[in-house]
């Protein structure tokens, strides 16, 4: 994916700064808003014959990676991959989301909160869980569910 984001360029002097498909004065943003308004790819590159198909996928992976990075510093999870928090697997308690290297489910952790627990009495109780295991969990089910009433 990284080749592919090489399409996508900042010039402080070119839209003022703003990310843009490498060699026009198209902003990351013009494609995407174009996209939620209704238009299809084709008629995009029909629109702008500067453009190929492998600009509309630049565009879509740049904004993939800035939603990624930006969901991640807030969640203050920022470079941690999220199977170094949480795992799924069919072969560990029937795909029930645990915590990674564990077999403690992840709502455990929420249930211990939700009866008045304190965090030091859950990570006493389930030692295999990481404090910092814990505390990027509820960052990411925080930020995923002001995201969802964000919307």
């Amino acid at each position: 994916m990284s080749d592919i984001l090489t399409r996508i360029t900042s010039n402080p002097e070119i839209r003022s700064g703003k990310p843009v498909i490498r060699g026009t004065r198209i902003t990351v943003l013009d494609v995407l808003e174009y996209m939620a308004g209704g238009m299809t790819p084709e008629e995009i590159l029909d629109d702008f014959p500067d453009l190929v198909a492998q600009d509309l996928r630049a565009v879509m992976a740049f904004a993939a990676e800035r939603e990624r990075s930006a969901f991640s510093k807030a969640a203050g999870i920022d470079g941690v991959r999220p199977d170094s928090v949480i795992m799924s697997d069919p072969e560990v308690l029937g795909g029930t989301p645990v915590f990674t290297g564990t077999r403690v489910p992840v709502e455990s952790l929420i249930q211990h909160l939700s009866a008045g627990a304190a965090l030091d009495d859950f990570l006493h109780g389930f030692p295999g869980v990481s404090r910092s295991q814990a505390e990027r969990f509820l960052g990411i089910a925080l930020n995923a569910t002001v995201a969802s009433i964000s919307r």
